[in-house]
């Protein structure tokens, strides 16, 4: 993880407010948009098969050559989108990639994503009506059958290799009637906080019940499942 200078910081509020107006995120991209992670999985809750696919190392495969390609497909010029990339990189074993812990690291990561092969795939499964939602490296993806949501693994799995981001095959869930992606139960007509994330949040609220993390907590919880907040 790295961390930036107040100066740098500035930089990246600066470059995603310009990157802001030259490109409109596609709506499955849910950690650009209200909600994040819930509604990336709540979108999936009237299916009956899932799927969870991770994205491996995905910033750190973002090399300065694919981040100049995606400012400059979406309106920067070439010196400008240079300009942009060197003071958003860091050298990582021999590459200049996109680190965790910067403020626009997630902007560029992700018009790199909508920018490739994997990006393409992801917008055909959407102009299709298939359910496809991405949380930072997390795509959740369902649908009525096993047979239908193996296909669209399939799909996914191939147009990774072809854009050369590498998946984490050791958090690929396989399709399921049941998934737990980001901490959450996700099922036909069933979202709920995990087993885990449930006893850490009821311990949580216990320390200090009035506490603003207590409160905020369940508020949290109560955006996901109401009935669980009820008994933190």
């Amino acid at each position: 993880m790295y961390v930036q200078t107040e100066k740098y910081k500035d930089f990246g509020r600066k470059l995603i407010t310009k990157v802001r107006a030259k490109w409109t995120p596609p709506p499955y991209f849910f950690h650009l948009a209200k909600g994040g992670h819930v509604e990336a999985a709540r979108l999936h809750i009237d299916s009956k098969y899932f799927a969870h696919l991770d994205l491996k190392k995905f910033f750190n495969s973002c090399r300065r050559s694919r981040v100049v390609r995606a400012l400059k497909s979406i309106g920067f010029k070439q010196r400008q989108a240079l300009e942009c990339s060197s003071d958003s990189l860091v050298r990582l074993g021999g590459e200049r990639v996109i680190p965790y812990g910067f403020t626009q690291s997630p902007i560029l990561a992700s018009i790199c994503l909508h920018h490739s092969a994997l990006g393409n795939e992801m917008a055909c499964l959407h102009d299709e009506g298939k359910k496809v939602s991405l949380y930072v490296d997390d795509i959740v993806v369902s649908g009525d059958t096993e047979a239908e949501v193996e296909g669209l693994v399939d799909r996914l799995i191939k147009s990774a290799e072809n854009a050369r981001f590498a998946l984490a095959h050791d958090k690929v869930s396989g399709t399921q009637p049941e998934i737990t992606p980001f901490n959450l139960v996700l099922a036909n007509n069933k979202l709920e906080l995990s087993a885990e994330q449930y006893a850490e949040f009821k311990t949580r609220v216990a320390a200090d019940p009035a506490s603003a993390v207590a409160q905020g907590t369940i508020r949290y919880a109560g955006f996901v499942n109401p009935s669980q907040a009820a008994t933190l």
